[in-house]
């Protein structure tokens, strides 16, 4: 019959108390896990034992003292010392000197922190990639309020060109843009980089009118679809009802391509209708007889160059259009007339009496 010495008795029953603790936090982790159902859940649950066992094992093989701190140790001396060591920083201050200390608690720390931080920073990566996709692949949902949208993707020249004109005014520069488009794979990265998002659908689709947040929309561009250009307008008809019907109160802009279907969009109350071909009928008509009219209609509609067109409110302290334009010509402005009750009043005389409701239509450099 061998007699156990105080030591090997004293290292015998730590063993069974690492053995023991560690079935412990087994059991837990075992009858808790179905409350943290998910990736993130399990993890974090895993980590909490994995600390809970780093420090409760610290604390029973080096509590006595540690060689710099003969004191002893404390709880929370003993979170620290698991933290820093899980979490691969390991500032030294405080280690297991025990060779059980080492062997039980030290190690496992380490490998399973190491291990652990390598997971969920390939994790994190993971979805982050896949958030990003989702945006490109027009997956995603829109979070923002007063945006643009813009009904279908007619090309990345065109598109480019829309989104710059937006950026240079003032006014939407830094106005979140939305593109709905059913048959674009992927944004392409020009308009990534100009912050533009990607709501992949059909623009007559109620859920996916939703995932573009149109509900707090400030203003929807309905392009025409080029490549069906005889039913463009019957289907841009049918987006402009359902959005008028549902949210009157964003400002729409319709590009109509047959000029007999303008009426229509009055009608169901577009805020806007633009005919490019009766306008452009109308512009080649004017350069024929005045050239140059081309050259000037291209600088007074954009923004990228050039002095623009503007309507705008009218100041308090002017009663006729002679007095406007005085007020105009000292912000070197030109105040060319009034556009009252939808309808455009052009050079005016002088003494025409100007309302407070009636707005401004001007040339100038910027919109102040």
């Amino acid at each position: 019959m061998f007699l156990l010495v105080p030591t090997q008795i004293s290292l015998s029953l730590k063993y069974i108390a690492t053995f023991s603790m560690i079935n412990l936090i087994s059991n837990l982790y075992r009858k808790t896990r179905n409350q943290f159902a998910g990736q993130w859940g399990m993890v974090f649950l895993f980590l909490v034992s994995m600390l809970t066992y780093s420090a409760t094992g610290f604390m029973y093989f080096e509590g006595e003292g540690l060689g710099n701190k003969p004191e002893g140790l404390d709880w929370k001396t003993c979170w620290w010392w698991a933290i820093v060591t899980m979490t691969t920083v390991g500032y030294g201050d405080y280690f297991p000197e025990s060779l059980s200390g080492r062997l039980f608690v030290g190690l496992p720390a380490m490998l399973v922190g190491v291990a652990t931080l390598g997971y969920l920073l390939s994790a994190l990566a993971a979805v982050l990639m896949e958030n990003k996709l989702k945006e490109l692949k027009g997956m995603s949902t829109v979070e923002s309020e007063n945006h643009i949208v813009i009904c279908r993707f007619i090309g990345l020249t065109s598109t480019m060109q829309l989104v710059q004109e937006l950026r240079q005014d003032p006014i939407t520069e830094d106005t979140p843009i939305v593109v709905i488009d059913d048959f674009l794979d992927e944004l392409p990265k020009e308009l990534a980089e100009a912050k533009v998002t990607f709501i992949k659908g059909n623009p007559a689709s109620d859920s996916v009118m939703e995932r573009a947040n149109i509900s707090e929309a400030k203003s929807v561009i309905l392009q025409a679809e080029l490549n069906d250009s005889e039913n463009s307008d019957l289907k841009n008809l049918a987006i402009a009802l359902n959005i008028e019907k549902t949210h009157p109160g964003i400002h729409t802009v319709v590009h109509c391509l047959n000029p007999d279907n303008v009426r229509f969009f009055d009608r169901c109350g577009c805020d806007s209708v633009v005919c490019i071909m009766k306008l452009v009928n109308q512009v080649i008509v004017q350069e024929l007889q005045d050239q140059g009219v081309h050259k000037v209609v291209s600088e007074l509609t954009s923004n990228t160059y050039g002095k623009q067109f503007y309507v705008g409110g009218t100041p308090d302290d002017v009663d006729t259009f002679g007095e406007l334009s005085e007020a105009f010509a000292k912000n070197k402005s030109l105040a060319i007339g009034i556009r009252r009750d939808e309808q455009n009043i052009m050079a005016p005389e002088s003494d025409f009496r100007v309302q407070s409701t009636d707005q401004v239509i001007s040339i100038a450099s910027s919109r102040s």
